[in-house]
């Protein structure tokens, strides 16, 4: 999604972590790794049965041509085209077109926040990779960008309310890539920090 919204309308998310586990050369344990794009404060309305959702999760569209994920400063990688449904949606319905920061607060037991193509779960986000560092050898990734925290990190899942800075505790992190199969894990990342900030 390009935002039209003015960028003064528009919220930065960034987080922020620590390379945890690598199978990929130049990355290695330790590493800093920072996620950040900007974010529509629209927030999506879910609909089912004709009644809105109301279940402490707060979806808001992604400006895909602003997200951007570095690890030890330099950019591996790239979204990528919205993933193909493993299950044929039924006739008319339109194929993914948001990418989603999500928000979740105020369920039982944890906080949550993640990158995701579908607004009410962490999903495989497809991505693409730049450069040769890779050994030419062609593959397809995809990233898994959730984590969850103790229950009331978040105030809200109003983004205007929650802009601040947060340590996420007890609960776990799944931000880990994976090429080819989902079970071949190739990097993983433990998160340090998120801030959600005015764009200006």
């Amino acid at each position: 999604m390009v935002c039209s919204a003015a960028i003064g309308a528009l919220f930065r998310v960034v987080i922020s972590g620590k390379v945890g586990h690598s199978n990929l050369k130049n990355i290695t344990i330790g590493q800093d790794v920072k996620m950040s794009f900007l974010v529509d404060p629209t927030q999506e309305t879910r609909i089912v049965e004709g009644h809105p959702v109301l279940d402490g999760i707060a979806p808001y569209p992604i400006c895909t041509e602003d997200f951007s994920m570095k690890v030890n400063g330099l950019s591996y990688f790239h979204l990528g085209e919205p993933p193909v449904p493993a299950v044929p949606p039924p006739a008319g319905t339109p194929p993914p077109s948001t990418l989603y920061f999500s928000l979740m607060s105020s369920r039982p037991i944890f906080d949550g926040a993640w990158v995701s193509w579908l607004p009410d779960a962490a999903s495989d986000v497809p991505l693409e990779v730049h450069g040769t560092w890779t050994g030419g050898v062609k593959a397809a990734y995809n990233g898994v960008f959730g984590f969850t925290s103790e229950q009331f990190t978040f105030p809200s899942i109003n983004i205007a309310e929650a802009v601040g800075s947060y340590t996420p505790s007890g609960g776990k992190a799944t931000f880990k890539i994976w090429r080819d199969w989902v079970a071949n894990n190739v990097l993983s990342w433990e998160i340090t920090g998120m801030t959600i900030t005015k764009a200006i």
